[in-house]
């Protein structure tokens, strides 16, 4: 399925989708902005179901930068406080394979 994702713009782990990525299968990569790199995942839960969900990782070139680290750790603290019908529910935040992540409610 094609989402409209420009070559440039795709990264070039793209090429190993699906993927693993901690307790998160990346399956489609949607979008990227300035900062980060917006895939379509499935979360894998300890009773073996799972739910479709957005991951929002660093970019790779941006990963080691303390700036940006601290502007994706400060967004991720925000977006967890905010409860609204409007608003995207952020549930997760870590680091895995060296890459910074927020993973969120998919909304279709």
């Amino acid at each position: 399925m094609e989402t409209g994702v420009s070559q440039q713009a795709r990264s070039a782990d793209d090429d190993a989708l699906p993927r693993s990525f901690g307790r998160y299968v990346l399956f489609d990569h949607i979008g990227r902005g300035g900062m980060a790199d917006i895939y379509l995942a499935r979360m894998r839960t300890s009773l073996g179901g799972g739910r479709n969900v957005v991951v929002k990782q660093i970019l790779p070139k941006l990963g080691a930068d303390a700036a940006f680290r601290a502007m994706l750790t400060d967004e991720a603290k925000l977006a967890a406080h905010l409860n609204h019908a409007n608003v995207v529910q952020v549930f997760d935040f870590g680091e895995e394979s060296e890459r910074l992540f927020i993973a969120m409610d998919y909304v279709e």
